[in-house]
C-alpha cells in the first residue's frame, strides 16, 4: 500500500489556473437522471427543433414557464386591487429577495433562511408576520424552483420525498397548534440562526473528510431507513411552523450525514421538499387557523412575488451546475453571518438567559448533528463491506477506511473469544478473573522497586523485608503517626473535642472522601467541598479553605505513602504543573475567586469536571488504545526546559491553580487530563502524580491564604479540619495503596460515577432564584469544557502517530518534505481484501507471495500503521482457504 505522493506548494501554484478553479466549483456539470442523461446523448442534430429546443434549452424552459404562470397570476391580482403601493414601503424586502430567492433555489435551505432573520432582526417585522410570509413567498419560490428542477430532470432522491413530506404533514400541523405559540419572537430569532448554525458546522467537519465516498441515491433503502426520514420530516414541520423553514435542513442534514447522498442530489431535492412543506403550511395556516394570514405578510408577498419566480428558478438552475463544496460554503457563510447578526440585533434586555440557551442549542445541535455523521459512516463502512463480500469490489475511497474498521473488529473479537473462555467457566471461578483483572490488577512500580522486590528470598533480612515486603503497612504509618500526634497536641491542648458534637457528618464523609482522593485524580475536595456547599450549606469560601488544609494533610500522607512505595511517578508533570500552579493559585486567589458568587462557583466546579468525565468516557470506549509510563521526548534537561510540553504542562498547571483558588481542587484534574488526553501516559501513572501535585498545591495554597491573606483561614473551617485530619491520614494513604492496585478503568469509571452524581446532585440542590441564567451557563461550560476536552484528545491520538512513525517535522513541512512517500507494508487486512476478490472471481489488486509477507511481518524493524511492532498481539492474522465455496466466503464474511 503505497500512498500518494503528496505535491509541494510550488506544484500546486504552477498546476493552478483561474479557470480551471472556476470551472471545478462553479460549472461543474449537473447530476441527471439517466433518462435526461441518454436524451443530451443521443440527440439528433437534425431533430426538429422543438425536440432541439426541449432537450438542449430545458434550463430557459425550466425558468420560463414557471415566471410567466405566476407573473399573470401577480399582474392580474396587483391590477384588480391596485396593490402597487406596496412598493413604496417594501422595496427593501424586494431588493433581499433577489439574493434570497436565489439562495434558496441554489442550496439546501429555503427563503426563509434569509426573508426570516433580515425581517425580524433588520426590518422588526413581527416573527409570525415574517413566519407567514415565508409560507407564502415560498409557495411560490420554491414551486417554481421545484419545477425547473423537474423540467430539467435534476436527479432527486424520491424516498426522501415521499417520506419526509408524509412526516412534514404531521409536523406542520403540530407545530402551528401546539409549538409555535409557546415562543416569543426573541426566543424564535435565536432558535433559528442557532439551529442552523449547529447544522453548517456539523457539515463543516464533515467535508473536511476530503475524498470521502457519497451516492446518488438512499444506498440499500431499508424500514429503519424510512422511519428515520418519516421522523426528520416531522422534526422539520414542527421547525417550520416556528420560522417557515426547516424540513429543507433536517432532510438535508439526514441525506448528507446519515445516509452520505451528495449534496448534489440532497439539494434539489429539498428544495422540492420545502416547496411542498410551505405550500401545506399555508394553507393550513390561512384557511385552517383563526386569524388567519395577516394583511402586512400579504403586501410583502405582493412586492416578492415577481422577484422570486425568476431568481429562485435561476438559483436553483446555478446551483446544480456547482461543485457540492460550494455549496457547502455558502450555507457556511450565510449560517454564520446569520449567528453574528442575531446575537448583535436581538434585544436581550428580557430576556438575560437566552443568549446562553442560543450557544446551549449551538452546542447540542452540533452533538446531534455529528452523531448522525458518526452513524453514517458506521451505515457505510457496513454497506460497503457486503458489497465487497457480495462483489469482491471495493471502493478505493472506503477501503483504507473500512481496513480500519475490520481490523477493529478482529482485535475485539480476539477479546470476545478470550471473553467466551471465562464465561464457560464456573461462577467462582468468574468472579475471582473478574476481581483480580479490575480490583487487584498490581502495582506499576519504578524499575529499581521491581528489582527490590524480585530480589527477597529467604536470606533477605528483617530491616530489608520491611522496607520492600511490608512497604505498604511502613507508607501508612509513618505519616499517619506523624499526623496523630500532632493532631493530639493540637486538641488537648485547646480542647477542641467539641467539634465532633457538630461536625461529625463532615468525618464520616471524609472516610470515603479521603480514600476516593488517594486513590482517583480528583482530590478530595471534590467529595468536601459539594457535600459542604449543596448539603451542607457552607460557605464555598469557608469548604475552600477547608478543602487547602485537609488535603494539606490527608494528600500529602498519600504523596509520601506513593513515594515510599515507589510507584511510577510522571515527574516533568509534577515540576512544571507545581511551577504554573504556584502562579494561578496567588492570581487566583487575589483576582478570580473574588468575582464569583457561591452558587457561580459550585455550578462551574461541577460542570467542568463533569466536561472531563464526558471526555474520558468517550476516549475509553476505544478498547485497546495505546498508552505510556511517561511523557516521551522529555528525558534530558534539555528537552525538559527547551519542548513545547514543557509549556503546555505550566498552562495546565496555572489553569488548575486557578480552579484550585475557588474550589480547592483543580490543578489534579488539569494535570491527569493533559497527561491522559493529549500525552497518552496511563491512568495507572497520571492518577498518583496527580495525587502529588494536588498536595504540593494545597499546602502552598493553605500557607499564601492564611499568611498572605487578610482576613486569613475562618475558625469554622478550622474546626472542620480538627474533627477531619485523624481521619483522612488514614483513609489517603490506604486509598492511594487500594488505587494503585486498581485497573485503569475502574479508576475511570469512578471519576464517572462521582462526577455524575455532583452535577445532579449541584442542579437539584443549588437556588437559583436570583440566578436565572446559571443553569444555562453551567450547560455551557459543560458542553465547551467536553469540546476542549476532546480536542486535547485528538490532538494526542494525532501526536501518538506522529511519535510512533518517528517523523521528523521542519520547520516548513510542507517545501522541505519529499514528494515520494516511503512504502508502506503490507498488512493482513490487503490480504483479506485480495482473498476476497479471488472467492468472487475478480482478479486481485496485487499479487501477494505469503511467505514473503510472513517474512516481512515478523521482521523486527517493521513497524505497522497504528504504531506497535508488527509482531504485536494486536496486528490481524486471517487465514482463509484458498478454495471458493461458500464456507470460505462465510468466514471472509464474519
Amino acid at each position: 500500500v503505497t500512498p500518494p505522493a503528496r505535491k509541494t506548494v510550488q506544484e500546486k501554484y504552477d498546476t493552478f489556473s483561474c479557470s480551471a478553479f472556476c470551472r471545478k466549483y462553479f460549472w461543474e456539470g449537473q447530476a441527471l437522471d439517466k433518462s435526461a442523461s441518454k436524451a443530451v446523448e443521443e440527440l439528433d442534430p437534425s431533430a426538429p427543433l422543438w425536440k432541439q429546443v426541449y432537450v438542449k434549452h430545458r434550463r430557459i424552459l425550466g425558468i420560463m414557464i414557471p415566471m410567466t404562470f405566476f407573473w399573470i397570476l401577480w399582474l392580474s391580482i396587483m391590477g384588480t386591487y391596485n396593490y402597487w403601493y406596496v412598493f413604496k414601503t417594501k422595496y427593501w424586502m424586494s431588493i433581499t429577495m433577489i439574493f434570497g430567492a436565489m439562495f434558496a433555489g441554489a442550496t439546501s435551505e429555503g427563503g426563509a433562511a434569509i426573508a426570516f432573520p433580515v425581517m425580524t432582526l433588520i426590518g422588526d417585522v413581527s416573527p409570525s408576520v415574517a413566519r407567514d410570509f415565508s409560507f407564502m413567498i415560498q409557495s411560490c419560490g420554491m414551486t417554481a424552483a421545484s419545477f425547473a428542477i423537474l423540467w430539467m430532470r435534476v436527479q432527486l432522491e424520491w424516498n426522501s420525498l415521499v417520506l419526509c413530506s408524509l412526516g412534514g404533514l404531521v409536523g406542520i400541523i403540530f407545530g402551528l397548534e401546539e409549538v409555535a405559540p409557546v415562543f416569543d419572537p426573541p426566543e424564535k430569532k435565536i432558535f433559528f440562526v442557532c439551529t442552523w448554525f449547529s447544522f453548517a458546522v456539523s457539515l463543516y467537519f464533515i467535508n473536511r473528510l476530503h475524498g470521502r465516498k457519497t451516492y446518488p441515491q438512499i444506498p440499500d433503502m431499508c424500514l429503519w431507513k424510512g422511519v428515520a426520514l418519516f421522523l426528520a420530516g416531522i422534526a422539520g414541520g414542527i421547525f417550520s411552523s416556528i420560522a417557515g423553514s426547516g424540513i429543507d435542513i433536517c432532510s438535508f442534514a439526514m441525506l448528507t450525514l446519515l445516509f452520505r447522498v451528495s449534496e448534489k442530489t440532497a439539494t434539489p431535492t429539498s428544495v422540492i421538499l420545502m416547496a411542498i412543506n410551505t405550500v401545506i403550511g399555508y394553507l393550513y395556516r390561512d384557511f385552517g387557523m383563526n386569524p388567519s394570514v395577516s394583511f402586512e405578510a400579504r403586501e410583502y408577498l405582493y412586492a416578492c412575488m415577481p422577484i422570486v419566480v425568476l431568481f429562485a428558478p435561476l438559483g436553483s438552475t446555478l446551483g446544480s451546475h456547482f461543485h457540492r463544496l460550494t455549496l457547502a460554503w455558502i450555507v457556511y457563510f450565510v449560517d454564520f453571518v446569520q449567528l453574528i447578526g442575531a446575537y448583535i440585533l436581538v434585544d436581550f434586555s428580557n430576556h438575560p438567559c437566552l443568549p446562553w440557551i442560543g450557544v446551549i442549542v449551538v452546542c447540542a445541535g452540533s452533538i446531534v448533528f455529528t452523531m448522525l455523521a458518526s452513524y453514517g459512516q458506521n451505515v457505510q463502512a457496513q454497506y460497503e463491506y457486503r458489497l465487497w463480500v457480495e462483489t469482491g469490489e471495493i471502493d478505493p475511497k472506503v477501503k483504507q477506511e473500512l481496513a480500519e474498521e475490520l481490523e477493529t473488529v478482529h482485535r475485539n473479537s480476539k477479546a470476545a473469544i478470550e471473553e467466551a473462555k471465562v464465561a464457560a467457566k464456573p461462577f467462582q471461578e468468574r468472579a475471582k478473573i473478574f476481581f483480580n483483572k479490575y480490583f487487584n490488577e498490581g502495582q506499576q512500580l519504578t524499575e529499581s522497586a521491581s528489582k527490590a522486590l524480585d530480589n527477597v528470598n529467604a536470606d533477605t533480612s528483617l530491616m530489608e523485608k520491611i522496607f520492600v515486603v511490608y512497604r505498604r503497612q511502613v507508607g501508612i504509618a509513618v505519616p499517619m503517626v506523624f499526623f496523630w500526634v500532632l493532631w493530639l497536641i493540637i486538641m488537648s491542648t485547646y480542647n477542641y473535642w467539641y467539634v465532633f458534637k457538630d461536625k461529625y457528618w463532615m468525618s464520616i464523609t471524609m472516610i470515603f472522601g479521603s480514600m476516593f482522593a488517594g486513590a482517583t485524580s480528583e482530590g478530595g475536595a471534590a467529595i468536601a467541598f459539594p457535600v459542604m456547599t449543596l448539603v451542607g450549606d457552607v460557605s464555598p469560601s469557608v469548604a475552600r479553605d477547608f478543602s487547602f488544609m485537609i488535603q494539606s494533610c490527608g494528600m500529602t500522607a498519600a504523596s509520601f505513602t506513593i513515594m515510599w512505595m515507589r510507584v511510577q511517578l510522571e515527574w516533568n508533570s509534577i515540576i512544571f504543573c507545581t511551577i504554573g500552579g504556584v502562579l494561578g493559585m496567588v492570581l487566583g486567589l487575589e483576582h478570580v475567586a473574588p468575582k464569583f458568587d457561591p452558587p457561580e462557583k459550585k455550578i462551574t466546579f461541577v460542570c467542568t469536571w463533569f466536561a472531563f468525565a464526558m471526555s474520558l468516557y468517550w476516549l475509553n470506549r476505544f478498547h485497546g488504545r495505546k498508552t505510556h509510563p511517561a511523557i516521551r521526548h522529555m528525558d534530558t534537561w534539555v528537552d525538559k526546559l527547551t519542548s513545547w510540553r514543557s509549556l503546555v504542562l505550566l498552562i495546565a498547571g496555572g489553569a488548575g491553580g486557578i480552579f484550585s483558588s475557588m474550589t480547592g481542587s483543580g490543578i489534579d484534574i488539569c494535570s491527569f487530563a493533559t497527561l491522559t488526553l493529549l500525552f497518552r501516559v496511563s491512568e495507572k501513572v497520571a492518577t498518583p502524580t496527580s495525587v502529588v501535585l494536588m498536595a504540593i498545591n494545597t499546602v502552598i495554597g493553605y500557607l499564601y491564604r492564611d499568611f498572605g491573606m487578610n482576613p486569613s483561614v475562618s475558625m469554622e473551617a478550622r474546626e472542620f479540619l480538627y474533627a477531619c485530619m485523624p481521619i483522612v491520614v488514614v483513609g489517603a494513604p490506604l486509598g492511594s495503596i487500594l488505587g494503585s492496585h486498581l485497573h485503569r478503568l475502574t479508576l475511570a469509571w469512578i471519576v464517572y460515577f462521582i462526577d455524575t452524581l455532583q452535577l445532579i446532585g449541584a442542579y437539584a440542590l443549588v437556588d437559583f432564584s436570583n440566578h436565572e441564567c446559571l443553569p444555562y451557563f453551567g450547560w455551557c461550560i459543560v458542553f465547551f469544557g467536553g469540546i476542549l476536552f476532546t480536542v486535547m484528545a485528538q490532538s494526542g491520538e494525532y501526536l501518538q502517530v506522529i511519535e510512533d512513525l518517528n517523523l521528523t517535522v521542519d520547520e516548513d513541512l510542507t517545501c522541505s518534505c519529499s514528494t515520494t512517500a516511503p512504502e508502506l507494508p503490507i498488512r493482513p487486512i490487503d490480504i483479506l481484501f485480495d482473498d476476497a476478490a479471488t472467492i468472487a472471481g475478480k482478479p486481485p489488486r496485487a499479487s501477494v507471495d505469503r511467505s514473503s509477507f510472513e517474512t516481512a511481518r515478523t521482521s523486527a524493524d517493521r513497524k505497522s500503521l497504528d504504531g506497535k511492532d508488527a509482531t504485536s498481539p494486536a496486528d490481524v492474522q486471517v487465514e482463509v482457504p484458498p478454495s471458493k465455496d461458500e464456507s470460505s466466503k462465510e468466514m471472509i464474511a464474519l
